[in-house]
């Protein structure tokens, strides 16, 4: 009584050697970018546990879920300006992998080119977008301080001048709204050679990893 067989002993042993481990990582990524972060990571062994998005309905939100509860106008106003700042465009992945995955130093090697390489489509798409934007946005504050101008010169009481401040304004804030536009497209077309490589190596970094991981 109170003795252990040594097949107990080494069925124990055995259950311990052969016990899997995992590692674990975080990403936040674009919205618009979720597809490709998770489809790359599966190739290099990882699974997503979870998933966090700041939009959907049962994220729990405690300001603006008090707030529509005491003054429900003001709470959905505020749901609406919280749900359009770039954090809530941003979703977060928790991901998952055995620690023992096939061909390891091989597999973490081509995930560091693929990440490396999601790094500069982040940074070429981006580009595009904050050039576009800070092109429209200094010619808009352009077009307000004519406008401002203009409000100005009514209260002085020059017409004239009033009225050409007035519809100089209006264009350049037209012109805001084209050049947005325009920069864009000029900007994407220069980074198309670029990101075309960058997804490139994502996609060859991908297949390979799969073949080293389930071959």
């Amino acid at each position: 009584m109170g003795t252990t067989s040594h097949n107990d002993k080494d069925r124990r042993i055995m259950n311990i050697s052969t016990a899997t481990t995992y590692e674990y990582a975080t990403i936040r990524v674009d919205r618009d970018r979720e597809g490709l972060y998770a489809d790359t990571y599966r190739t290099f062994g990882w699974t997503v546990e979870v998933r966090e998005d700041p939009l959907d309905a049962d994220t729990p939100r405690p300001l603006p879920d008090s707030l529509a509860r005491s003054v429900p106008l003001v709470g959905r106003m505020y749901r609406a300006v919280e749900d359009s700042t770039p954090q809530a465009n941003t979703i977060t992945l928790r991901l998952k992998r055995d620690r023992h995955i096939a061909n390891r130093a091989e597999v973490v090697g081509l995930q560091h080119q693929a990440e490396a390489a999601l790094a500069d489509i982040d940074r070429l798409e981006r580009s595009a977008h904050n050039r576009a934007n800070a092109a429209s946005l200094g010619l808009g504050l352009i077009g307000a301080a004519l406008l401002a101008g203009s409000v100005f010169s009514l209260t002085a009481g020059l017409t004239i001048v009033m009225v050409v401040l007035g519809a100089l304004g209006l264009l350049t804030w037209l012109g805001a709204f084209l050049a947005n536009a325009a920069v864009r497209r000029t900007r994407t077309g220069k980074v198309a050679p670029a990101l075309e490589a960058a997804y490139a190596t994502v996609y060859a970094a991908s297949e390979r990893g799969a073949h080293l991981l389930y071959a």
